[in-house]
């Protein structure tokens, strides 16, 4: 499996987070969050961490995307975060 950081700027209203939503129904994430927030854009930032069980899926992933933000930026990750409050071994 593949791990991949995302971070795309979602518009603030209602469909576009739905979207967001049932596009990352099916995935596994590891981890979800705000990266930054433009208000006077009306648009929010989110850094995920996917994983992917097939890397030909991150096109399909991408594009979907892409159909909700023209701001997608994806690298690798080699390892998963660790869990809130725990320590790097």
């Amino acid at each position: 499996m593949s791990l991949w950081k995302i971070r795309l700027d979602v518009p603030a209203d209602p469909r576009s987070q739905a979207l967001l939503s049932a596009v990352l129904a099916d995935q596994l994430v590891w981890a979800q969050g705000p990266s930054s927030q433009d208000e006077d854009a009306g648009e929010s930032g989110n850094d995920l961490i996917i994983d992917l069980p097939r890397d030909d899926r991150l096109g399909t992933l991408l594009n979907d995307l892409h159909k909700i933000s023209p701001h997608v930026f994806v690298s690798s990750v080699d390892q998963p975060p660790l869990p809130a409050g725990s320590a790097a071994p």
